[in-house]
């Protein structure tokens, strides 16, 4: 037996057992408990991943490569991790090309013009290119709230 639940879980109105958090993982591995007699971790790994990642049992290289950030930094940045982390063998080098031509055009073009040292560099800078951004978007919508019109002028231009 690889390893064994506690059985004292409390149950639901079907009689399935959960955690907490509310998900029937327990439930899940006690099935699966009961289903492998000859348990190994990498079955149980696998199984594990296949139940509750299925995305993870596609080719992880071919996600990277199509990975695209959608939202903020920060989800990228989480999926990039989830996908390179189980990618043995790629050098910094080319992850770090990989992560920049999945940024946002914006932020990938911001990103060139500094010196990149390595992929966790990188993640820290694009940080900041996205906070600048959001400062600015920000800035030229308070603008145009207080009437201003579809110039816009820093105060330095606006003395002059």
């Amino acid at each position: 037996m690889l390893f064994s639940a506690k059985r004292g879980t409390r149950t639901g109105k079907n009689g399935s057992c959960y955690g907490g958090n509310g998900r029937y993982a327990l439930s899940w591995f006690q099935w699966w408990e009961i289903c492998n007699p000859n348990q190994s971790w990498v079955g149980f790994k696998n199984a594990l991943i296949q139940r509750f990642q299925p995305v993870l049992m596609a080719d992880p290289f071919e996600l990277l490569l199509a990975l695209k950030q959608q939202k903020s930094v920060s989800e990228f940045i989480t999926q990039f991790e989830r996908f390179a982390g189980v990618i043995k063998g790629l050098d910094e080098q080319h992850l770090m090309k990989i992560f920049s031509n999945g940024l946002q055009e914006e932020i990938r073009a911001e990103l060139k013009l500094y010196k990149t040292i390595n992929l966790s560099k990188i993640m820290n800078q694009v940080h900041t290119i996205e906070g600048k951004n959001i400062a600015i978007t920000n800035v030229v919508q308070d603008y145009r709230d207080i009437g201003g019109g579809g110039v816009f002028l820093f105060k330095e231009e606006q003395r002059n």
